[in-house]
């Protein structure tokens, strides 16, 4: 659905950073896959931070509203991504 949101104002708007948005969901996916039952709970909050943070499009910055609007995601993203031991998941912005 998010992702449909971004395509929508994409056709519209050629200044969003389309690129950035699909890093950063890339990364999501990547780090729901890695919940299991053993995740401990700090981790799965963190995870859930992350994804919820990119998918609301009014935060900080509205996502689909400024050239920077997936700025602020991406620096959600990175802060859980290092937290967790993932930099490997970090997204330049």
């Amino acid at each position: 659905m998010h992702e449909q949101q971004v395509d929508r104002a994409a056709a519209t708007r050629g200044d969003l950073d389309v690129n950035l948005a699909e890093c950063i969901g890339t990364s999501c996916l990547v780090l729901l896959n890695t919940l299991g039952p053993d995740t401990p709970e700090e981790s799965r909050r963190l995870i859930q931070v992350a994804c919820r943070y990119f998918v609301e499009t009014e935060d900080r910055e509205g996502d689909l509203a400024s050239v920077f609007g997936f700025d602020d995601d991406a620096e959600v993203l990175n802060a859980v991504a290092v937290k967790l031991g993932r930099p490997d998941l970090v997204v330049s912005i």
